[in-house]
């Protein structure tokens, strides 16, 4: 396991930084937990990168089920915003609990020691019902471009289709797991699908009811 975190360490701090005026508004408490995940295979070699984020005390986290399908291990970093920080400020395993191909969710959790009861250290699930057409969201991930760094995709709400939400907010395959935000940093969506040529360009999220 050493092996692995320092391996991918070191191919991580070779690459930039990048943030924008936008992530300044939403909480550290909020950026701190939203995970990178990597998923690992038997030969302990990484196969697969998306974002997961913590939503409860109890540690449990929450991702796409396309990110950590069939992994034999799922490796998860935190990082923090300043470029002076140590690159993943907490990491370790995560231990699976359920998945949901049909909804594409899996739900894991965090190593005891990493768990907290203070109530801000974890995202809040809002009504996603709630929502309309153009309202503001931010999606935050580690989408893979450029740098494999925590990234903020500003969009709007723009439609419904079933238990999903589309939105204008661009979307990259490492943003799948990672949260959608409202006005309030609560989250109505889960990022799940690569925007599309064939959705006009619109990203696809999993609406935050259907948990």
């Amino acid at each position: 396991m050493k092996r692995i975190f320092v391996a991918l360490t070191a191919i991580f701090l070779s690459l930039s930084f990048v943030t924008t005026a936008a992530q300044a508004k939403i909480g550290q408490n909020i950026l701190d937990n939203i995970l990178l995940l990597v998923t690992v295979d038997e030969n302990g070699d990484p196969v697969m990168l998306g974002t997961g984020f913590v939503i409860s005390d109890q540690g449990h986290v929450l991702t796409s089920e396309h990110v950590v399908r069939e992994a034999k291990l799922v490796v998860f970093c935190a990082q923090k915003l300043k470029k002076t920080d140590t690159y993943c400020f907490k990491e370790g395993t995560l231990e699976m609990l359920a998945e949901d191909s049909s909804l594409d969710l899996a739900l894991l959790q965090l190593p005891e020691q990493l768990r907290s009861a203070n109530q801000e250290s974890y995202l809040v699930l809002a009504d996603s019902s709630l929502t309309d057409i153009g309202d503001e969201i931010n999606v935050i991930g580690y989408p893979g471009t450029g740098a494999l760094t925590l990234n903020l995709s500003r969009g709007v709400i723009s439609g419904f289709v079933e238990d999903y939400i589309k939105t204008d907010a661009r979307l990259f395959s490492g943003n799948s797991g990672g949260p959608a935000l409202n006005e309030n940093n609560q989250v109505i969506g889960i990022a799940t699908a690569l925007t599309s040529d064939d959705y006009q360009n619109l990203g696809i999220l999993t609406s935050s009811n259907t948990i």
